[in-house]
């Protein structure tokens, strides 16, 4: 495993995780403001892109979409979004204990970089769950023709883990970093939800100089 660059070592826990999905094709929805209400403190947004049920690979966002993305809509039980919309979907973060998950990522190296994820679940905690570690790339307003700052995922990983009284969980894995994206502005971000899709704890990472 590559040496730590960015982890959530220290980093306030987001409070609601709120999910942007876009359809490959929708490249107004890329390029137009966000709307909606205004987010609570500590949100943290994630904007997935699905491929295009219409254009395929001939999509004008074909290249960043990612087939994860459906399987996130389908963890949701929501429909892929059409190709003129957004669709958002956001939920509160459990009340977990600072640190009781953690995600992290090393340097890039030939095209891919180690990443991790821990969990130290709660002593009473015995149902299944489910771990989702995603390596996005954060854009700020006005990169790449988008008029909001964005955290695009570009990877993500999906662990089923059944935890057991005081052992703490944790997996990593290289992932690939794709050409188009831009290594220095990758995170991590993590969470875990129970078998109703209820967020137990999640976590972003924070990068800071080596």
């Amino acid at each position: 495993m590559a040496q730590t660059l960015c982890n959530s070592d220290g980093a306030p826990a987001p409070r609601v995780l709120q999910e942007r999905f876009l359809d490959a094709d929708c490249t107004g929805c890329w390029s137009g403001a966000a709307s909606g209400p205004t987010v609570p403190a500590r949100t943290l947004t994630l904007d997935w892109i699905v491929p295009s049920a219409t254009a395929a690979n001939g999509a004008a966002m074909s290249a960043a979409a990612l087939p994860e993305a459906q399987a996130r809509l389908d963890a949701l039980h929501r429909a892929a979004p059409s190709a003129v919309e957004t669709l958002q979907a956001s939920a509160p973060v459990g009340a977990a204990r600072q640190g009781a998950l953690r995600v992290a990522r090393g340097a890039a190296v030939s095209d891919y970089v180690g990443v991790s994820i821990a969990w130290k679940p709660p002593r009473t905690a015995t149902a299944p769950a489910t771990a989702w570690l995603v390596l996005a790339e954060a854009l700020p307003a006005g990169a790449e023709g988008s008029a909001v700052e964005r955290l695009l995922v570009r990877g993500a990983l999906t662990l089923r883990w059944q935890p057991k009284a005081g052992t703490a969980l944790s997996e990593s894995r290289s992932m690939r970093v794709p050409e188009s994206a831009d290594p220095s502005r990758l995170r991590m971000v993590g969470w875990v939800e129970d078998g109703s899709g209820r967020i137990l704890a999640a976590a972003a990472s924070v990068c800071r100089p080596t």
